[in-house]
């Protein structure tokens, strides 16, 4: 083929994958497969949002992932490379997604340049189409997941490694080896390949004698491996005295590939937590995990979670050697199996869904049978390449050592799976290994059929055709599950407000598995979302009844029950909670709130404690402890936590109102004025601000400012009772009595069994000067009504009452009433207050009243 017309064939090539690749990436959107919750996905743009932006704050229903504090809980490289995506970008799942589609393109011209350069040009040209045209890369290319870079760093080790082969240079070994690094910085279990390449390094020297060359090879190979790890390492000392290489996941990962529980699978910690249906990253919280085993106390680091599930692995395979072989054995045919297994995502039902990805029909099956036999072919054409002295062309050495290469590490990535999970995103980065062989193996079969080979082109049909009914064989039992596939649209649906779309694909899951708690959990967590409380208690109990440890369920039930006011129900559904999770912050907050609806306030403020133990910047706790703190009398403590939820949420004008309050119950008014103010500048339209503010103004004599604030309340709220009342006794102060009298008769209206505001009308109405307003009879009545309301023994009230006695002339009650108002005074310890209702009691005693 003519120069031109290859790179026009390539670049063919690359506008038909890209534009499948743009095509499914909008089915998905529009579908809302993008949507749907991969906790693996999610903690990565997690992280990644972290890195580019600084903003660490967790998306809703999640609990802290302490990624800062800790050693890496998780392979850092794909997550820094998302990163730097968003920071070059924008920090949107979209930008990491339209990233990776084109570094699958990449993965196409790396293929073609390998392909070309070891097993000739219509190879090369083949293995890229394949590449294109493998659905499971596009579908991982539109994942938040680390196959793909896998891929490409996997391509250019080996690229890097058989140049070495072909033409010894110095520079081969630290670029292998930082290939090499980067590449374990994204697969920890790749560490198994690094003797494995220094090995077949070993054997190309050995066969080339080039021994002088190997050392320095290697050396280099040795520092390119440590530079790129090391940053690592060096990380998870610093911040977190933490001996962990890259990542402290593994032993975890382990034990949920190992447990009584494995089905090799789905991930499991069998006695500990659930980590399906709704209780993703969970399996990351190392601070709880090691608060729930038991690890190291307080001073647990990561690793000492890591390695207590790695002891538990292998004593559970010392112990159960028989059903480990079996787990070993189903594996190994998963691995090799021909369906895609889910793990993350339902990747056989979005194949299935699409109309992308349905006429893209090339499957692992296929692959895996074009690829043996291609294999063979290759081994075989090693034999026949022999000249009569037994020595071998150059080229077909080079290809042959190509090809031991690419089995190495296609055995190797095999052995290092085999330990933990099996899953279709764990495999895929093996398949274009597997793609290159069968377009080797697909462009011989082409030459014999050009030259018209009849007998051989025949037989590989045949083998070919017995080896693909042998691969797409699934002797590994593997169950499709399209209730869970239902259950995860549904809860794409949920999450973008199509309700009704979300509600069908629910019941589609019930439909097939009646007892599928997450499909209940979910129209639980639909319903009471949007008020239908009932329905929503119905689903959520099933979900309790059917998942007993699902720490969600019960919290959400007992959520649902506490705005239903079945308080003490809630109560118990929380403590079940936290019983099958301890720790989770926001159950205690939720649990402290219904304690404090029970008035139990010293238990609500213990829980709001374990909140911030669990989550110490979690501002709910922080808040709704301030109040509980506030109604104990406990002030100053309220004020900080207070303080504290500030910083986050400065503008929050409800805060500033509760702070302004805790603050006048301490005498700061000054201070309290302040935040008042703050709180009417973000929410103007607050009428109980306002008339708070008008009150500390009032309090510290701005009369003036405080009746501007009175009256706003009132143009805000006209039926705001203390308003009226606060209003009119600025007023009075003022001498207005007859707009004084207009606004106590009308908070009297609005409130007319508040004792205070009927003592304060009828003061007024007794003791005024102002004819117009002065009237005895009525304040009697509303005197009388006051203490009805409080009870006879409010010295107060009854110091008002004589008051209106005297004033209507009925001095021997006001002398018998004020005596009264005296002894209680007294006994109170109110001296002064005595003093001052004596010389009130000798006035009527003279046949005088007020003023």
């Amino acid at each position: 083929m003519k120069r031109g017309h290859l790179w026009l064939a390539l670049a063919g090539v690359l506008l038909l994958g890209g534009a499948v690749r743009a095509l499914f990436l909008t089915e998905s959107r529009r579908n809302h497969w993008t949507d749907i919750r991969n906790s693996d996905a999610e903690f990565h743009d997690y992280w990644a949002r972290g890195l580019s932006t600084g903003d660490w704050s967790l998306p809703d229903g999640y609990d802290e992932m302490l990624v800062r504090q800790m050693a890496y809980l998780a392979p850092p490289g794909y997550p820094h490379l998302l990163g730097l995506i968003y920071r070059l970008t924008e920090p949107r799942p979209i930008a990491g997604r339209l990233a990776q589609l084109g570094l699958g393109l990449v993965n196409c011209v790396l293929a073609f340049w390998l392909g070309r350069c070891w097993f000739g040009t219509a190879v090369g040209l083949l293995f890229a189409v394949l590449m294109a045209a493998y659905w499971p890369f596009v579908f991982f290319e539109g994942q938040l997941l680390p196959p793909i870079l896998v891929i490409t760093l996997s391509l250019v080790l080996l690229s890097v490694l058989a140049r070495w082969a072909d033409r010894p240079r110095l520079r081969h070994g630290p670029v292998a080896g930082l290939v090499l690094g980067a590449l374990l910085l994204v697969k920890p279990a790749l560490v198994m390949f690094a003797p494995v390449a220094a090995v077949w390094l070993a054997w190309v020297a050995h066969r080339q004698r080039q021994g002088r060359q190997l050392r320095y090879m290697l050396a280099g190979y040795a520092i390119g491996v440590v530079l790129a790890v090391s940053p690592a390492t060096i990380r998870n000392f610093v911040v977190a005295r933490d001996s962990v290489m890259v990542s402290c996941d593994t032993g975890i990962v382990l034990y949920m590939g190992n447990n009584e529980q494995a089905d090799g699978i789905e991930p499991a910690l069998p006695g500990l937590i659930s980590l399906t249906g709704s209780d993703e990253w969970t399996y990351l919280d190392y601070d709880r995990l090691a608060r729930s085993i038991g690890v190291g106390g307080s001073q647990a680091t990561a690793s000492d979670v890591s390695w207590h599930f790695a002891d538990k692995a292998v004593e559970y395979v010392l112990r159960n050697p028989a059903r480990t072989l079996a787990l070993v054995g189903r594996k190994t045919l998963l691995f090799w199996g021909p369906r895609e297994t889910s793990e993350n995502q339902a990747v056989h039902y979005v194949h299935q869904n699409s109309r992308v990805l349905g006429y893209m029909p090339l499957g692992f099956s296929t692959v895996l049978a074009a690829a043996v036999l291609g294999a063979a072919m290759l081994w075989q054409d090693r034999r026949e390449s022999r000249s009569a002295d037994g020595t071998v062309a150059a080229a077909a050495r080079r290809r042959h050592e190509v090809f031991v290469l690419s089995v190495l590490f296609v055995l190797t990535y095999f052995l290092s799976s085999l330990p933990f999970l099996v899953a279709s995103c764990d495999r895929t980065p093996i398949v274009p290994f597997l793609l290159l062989f069968g377009a080797y193996g697909t462009c011989r079969f082409a030459g014999w059929l050009r030259f018209r080979s009849w007998r051989p082109v025949a037989t590989l049909a045949v083998l070919f055709a017995a080896v693909h009914v042998v691969t797409a064989l699934d002797l590994a039992g593997y169950q499709l599950d399209p209730a869970g596939w239902h259950c995860e649209l549904a809860s794409a649906y949920r999450r973008n407000g199509q309700l009704d779309r979300a509600v069908d694909e629910y019941r589609k899951a019930l439909d097939c598995r009646p007892d599928l708690a997450p499909a209940h959990l979910g129209l639980g967590l639909l319903f009471s979302e949007h008020g239908s409380l009932d329905e929503a208690v119905v689903h959520l109990t099933h979900a309790v009844r059917m998942k007993p440890d699902c720490a969600r369920a019960h919290a959400e039930l007992g959520w649902v029950r506490a705005q239903q006011g079945a308080t003490q129900e809630a109560v118990l559904h929380y403590y079940t909670a936290l019983q099958t999770r301890p720790g989770l912050a926001t159950v205690h907050n939720r649990l402290g709130a219904a304690l404090a609806d029970q008035d139990t306030l010293d238990a609500a403020v213990a829980q709001y404690r374990q909140a911030l133990r669990a989550q110490p910047d979690y501002v709910p706790a922080h808040y709704n402890l301030s109040l509980a703190l506030k109604a104990l009398g406990m002030y100053e403590e309220a004020i900080s936590h207070l303080e504290r939820v500030l910083r986050t949420r400065p503008n929050d004008a409800q805060v500033h109102f509760e702070l302004a309050i805790v603050l006048t119950s301490t005498g700061n008014t000054n201070e309290a004025i302040l935040h008042y103010e703050e709180a009417v500048r973000i929410d103007p339209s607050r009428a109980d601000a306002h008339t708070n503010l008008g009150l500390a103004l009032s309090q510290r004599g701005d009369l003036a400012d405080a009746i501007v604030h009175y009256r706003r309340a009132i143009e805000i709220q006209p039926d705001h009772a203390l308003a009226h009342y606060n209003l009119g006794g600025a007023l009075a102060q003022q001498g207005r009595n007859r707009e004084a009298l207009r606004h106590y008769r009308r908070a009297v209206q609005l409130r007319p069994n508040h004792d205070v505001m009927l003592d304060s009308l009828a003061w007024l109405l007794a003791t005024t000067s102002d004819q117009e307003v002065r009237n005895p009879l009525q304040a009697v009545t509303l005197a009388e009504r006051a203490c009805e309301v409080a009870g006879h023994d409010n010295p107060r009230l009854l110091d008002t009452l004589a008051a209106a006695y005297a004033a209507a002339g009925r001095f021997d009650d006001a002398v018998a009433t004020a005596s009264r108002a005296v002894e209680l005074a007294v006994s109170l310890g109110q001296i002064d207050y005595a003093r001052q209702i004596r010389s009130h009691l000798q006035r009527y005693q003279s046949g005088r009243s007020l003023p």
